[in-house]
């Protein structure tokens, strides 16, 4: 192992303010938290649908968009 050549001339004391940078770590902490938990959802419900062949696909997204629209505040297409 090499040997540590650690010279100590003083000290120095650094005051920083990591509160912005705290904030904005807490905000991506929720956005992660909220990502995974559609993802989470957005599993369960393929789950629940099986496996569809292509032709099936365009009619699940518009089924997907719809429900994605209705969770968002927006009136279902059949209200």
């Amino acid at each position: 192992m090499a040997e540590s050549k650690r010279e100590s001339i003083g000290k120095i004391k650094i005051d920083l303010d990591v509160s912005d940078a705290i904030t904005g770590l807490k905000a991506v902490q929720r956005e992660a938290k909220a990502a995974t938990k559609a993802l989470a959802e957005f599993q369960d419900l393929a789950e629940r649908l099986g496996e569809k062949s292509l032709a099936d696909g365009w009619e699940t997204a518009e089924s997907l968009r719809s429900v994605l629209n209705y969770t968002e505040g927006e009136r279902r297409p059949d209200e």
